[in-house]
């Protein structure tokens, strides 16, 4: 990702309320250039010790003294905006700032070196956010993806993705197939599958974990929807990268213009405002089953699933149709092959892996 690229990440996540994941973007620019004074700016903004925000503030204003933004953030905290005495930083790979004033974290809130210590002990709570908070680099080579993610970044995008799909679902009208000629990354393609998953899985984790809580179970709070979570979120992206695939080679053996690519990022943003809603009524009908015990709910809950599916290939074969000139016939085939092939696939998947891991 290029250096503004990644400014303008870090802006759009500090807008969404993710201060920590927008401080590791500005961090990451800071390291990348340390002469950029939009990075140290908004670096500035991200921070919560006073000491640390003057300093990212002074260092904006010894690369550019005429930055008012600057002036007016040193003046809100009293600082005096006279010509400031800074010296160069160095950044180490432990991402640090040395500065003459001592040392500190540009990516946790650390107290100062010089601060009372903590008390003895590990703070578990802290630990297990910042698994979710910390910036790492992208696990995979995946073309297209950011260098620098969090789980919490992710999660949350996912989230979004799916509200807005689900918007557009909700309107009747699926966006138009890109007809610009330009093929979406690797990227592209998984996050709208990756969102599905998530979401179906989320919403089976928090189900299935307010079943146990209802039941009373030790193994339905710790144990049970980890797994029902995981089992569901894989059985649902092996099944709509299967129907995707098998839509998208049908329509190849048509003598149709596809790419896999394009076609399985289409497909994926069009089915994800159908999983945001199935996974919706799939938490409250948990919430039901959990108080009513009535298990019939479920096969009320697989028949909303069907309608929804249903209502995505109506939506979706007059794009095919259109977009690869297709006769109806073909786009009728290609539009049940992939979405009809994907729920299935990955509803078969669902209760084969449910059974074999006893989760029901």
């Amino acid at each position: 990702m290029a250096l503004t690229e990644q400014i303008q990440e870090g802006i759009r996540a500090l807008q969404a309320g993710q201060r920590e994941e927008a401080r590791g973007y500005f961090a990451q620019a800071v390291r990348e250039d340390r002469q950029n004074e939009d990075a140290w700016l908004y670096l500035g903004l991200t921070l919560d010790d006073p000491q640390r925000k003057r300093q990212a503030y002074e260092q904006v204003l010894k690369l550019n003294p005429a930055n008012e933004k600057a002036r007016l953030q040193l003046a809100k905290m009293g600082v005096s905006t006279n010509p400031p005495k800074v010296l160069e930083p160095e950044i180490s790979e432990g991402n640090s700032l040395v500065e003459s004033t001592g040392a500190f974290k540009i990516m946790s809130d650390e107290p100062e070196t010089t601060a009372p210590p903590k008390a003895s002990g590990p703070n578990l709570w802290d630990r297990f956010r910042s698994l979710f908070t910390t910036p790492m680099r992208t696990p995979f080579s995946i073309d297209g993806a950011p260098p620098m993610i969090t789980i919490s970044g992710l999660m949350s995008k996912w989230s979004r993705m799916g509200m807005a799909a689900l918007r557009q679902l909700l309107t009747g009208k699926l966006a138009d197939i890109d007809s610009s000629g330009s093929q979406p990354t690797t990227w592209d393609v998984v996050m709208p599958i990756a969102a599905a998953a998530f979401l179906f899985g989320a919403s089976e984790f928090i189900g299935k974990l307010l079943i146990g809580i209802f039941n009373l179970s030790v193994g339905g709070i710790l144990v049970t929807p980890i797994f029902a979570a995981l089992l569901a979120a894989s059985a649902i992206a092996v099944g709509l990268m299967v129907g995707g695939y098998s839509g998208q080679l049908y329509l190849e053996n048509q003598k149709s213009k596809v790419e896999l690519r394009s076609y399985l990022s289409y497909y994926g943003n069009a089915i994800l405002g159908a999983i945001t809603a199935e996974s919706i009524l799939r938490l409250v009908g948990y919430v039901l089953i959990a108080i009513t015990r009535n298990g019939g709910i479920s096969f009320l809950l697989t028949v909303l699933s069907i309608l929804l599916t249903f209502f995505v290939g109506y939506l979706l074969k007059p794009k095919l149709q259109s977009h690869y000139e297709l006769p109806e016939n073909s786009a009728l085939i290609g539009t049940v092959l992939t979405v009809a092939g994907g729920w299935i696939v990955g509803r078969i998947l669902l209760v084969v892996l449910g059974a074999i891991f006893r989760i029901g």
